[in-house]
């Protein structure tokens, strides 16, 4: 198993501080879902009519070329079609509940939140709306 290299950055949070971050947080996620939602629907229209053109070309074969290919149906480039459909975007408002219930289920009264171990997941919700630095070279 490979591991990512860590940045280090530790937040550290009461448990009521913790909670305020995080919901903080739901209306830019809001934002960031809607925006992925949108994309999403653009490329299952897309992919749709990528796979209505494939099925006439399909019916135009006859039983060899339809063996030829395994009865499977074949994109315009040639490749086969299994697989190739959007993948459906992950809710980041369905994971911030998710962990905003974990943290008021838990007994603990201090975090310490890093980019790695079991907090990675509430240090991703706490800083997915943070620029990302750039390369300078």
């Amino acid at each position: 198993m490979q591991r990512t290299k860590s940045t280090n950055m530790i937040m550290s949070f009461k448990r009521e501080e913790l909670l305020v971050a995080l919901e903080a947080q739901r209306k830019p996620l809001a934002k960031i879902d809607k925006v992925a939602i949108a994309k999403h629907k653009k490329d299952e229209a897309a992919y749709f009519k990528e796979w209505k053109a494939a099925l006439k070309r399909a019916a135009s074969w006859d039983y060899a070329e339809a063996k030829k290919y395994g009865f499977n149906l074949r994109s315009a480039k040639g490749d086969s079609w299994w697989g190739r459909g959007p993948t459906c975007p992950q809710s980041l408002v369905a994971t911030l509940d998710a962990r905003i219930a974990q943290v008021t289920a838990s007994k603990q009264t201090r975090y310490r939140v890093q980019d790695a171990g079991w907090t990675k997941g509430l240090y991703t919700i706490l800083t997915v709306t943070m620029p990302k630095p750039t390369a300078v070279c």
